[in-house]
């Protein structure tokens, strides 16, 4: 009798099974489709997106190779033609890439207007945008315009950061280059003073304040020692002839 009721148990689950798979079997052969469908789709798309990548570090290498080898011309219309079509990761290097071509060639306002797009580019990393302003208050300072540079990195120099230390830098050459020895000579001893200041900028600030320091007007005090003799035929400071005094000699 056990035999007979456990074939009769095994019928009734194959009987719902078949129920089950005849009501919801297409729906399961669906969900399998997509879930193949979808992992080849994220496959293709990885392939795709890799092999973009590789392209691009590919145009990104031949417009460097051109710069190294004097083209600059041409390494600037590769690199404008590149940042068009380029891949985030690519793009922000080539426009940065593109604006030490412009500076080289002589074009700075080129050159600065790239550096200033890419430091205003919210989706760009907030390091390269420091980065850029950099690069563009050097450029500010050699065309002249130190307050110009100023406004690029007074932010990066009042913070800590990476790009503090080239930020004050550029902080007192600015002052200084406008007639500001005494504020320049405080950006100076800041990086002077600070262990941590990367020792290629310590040595340059150091340098800067020798030229200050050297330079700078000597106290009130100094300049008129007391007790300095009196010229010679002149009376000396105090004293008076013998005639003015009306002593009879």
């Amino acid at each position: 009798m056990t035999d007979i009721f456990d074939e009769v148990e095994a019928d009734l689950r194959r009987e719902r099974a078949k129920r089950a798979w005849d009501k919801y079997g297409i729906y399961v052969i669906g969900v399998a489709v997509l879930i193949v469908a979808v992992t080849a789709g994220y496959r293709g798309w990885e392939y795709w997106q890799t092999s973009r990548e590789q392209a691009a570090g590919d145009r990104f290498m031949a417009a460097l190779e051109l710069a190294q080898a004097q083209n600059h011309t041409a390494a600037i219309a590769e690199l404008e033609a590149f940042v068009g079509d380029a891949p985030e990761r690519y793009r922000t290097l080539a426009r940065l890439r593109l604006a030490s071509e412009f500076a080289v060639t002589g074009d700075v306002p080129a050159a600065i207007d790239e550096l200033e797009g890419v430091a205003a580019d919210g989706g760009v990393d907030r390091h390269l945008r420091d980065l850029a302003r950099l690069r563009a208050a050097y450029l500010y300072l050699d065309a002249g315009d130190a307050a110009a540079a100023q406004g690029q990195v007074d932010g990066l120099a009042a913070a800590a950061g990476p790009w503090s230390y080239p930020a004050k830098e550029i902080m007192g050459l600015a002052d200084y280059a406008q007639g500001q020895p005494v504020r320049a000579r405080g950006w100076f001893e800041d990086i002077e003073e600070d262990a941590a200041a990367p020792p290629d900028i310590r040595q340059r600030a150091q340098l800067m304040l020798t030229v200050l320091r050297s330079t700078a007007p000597a106290p009130a005090a100094a300049r008129e020692a007391p007790g300095d003799a009196a010229p010679v035929g002149e009376p000396a400071a105090g004293e008076g002839s013998a005639g003015e005094t009306g002593e009879v000699q």
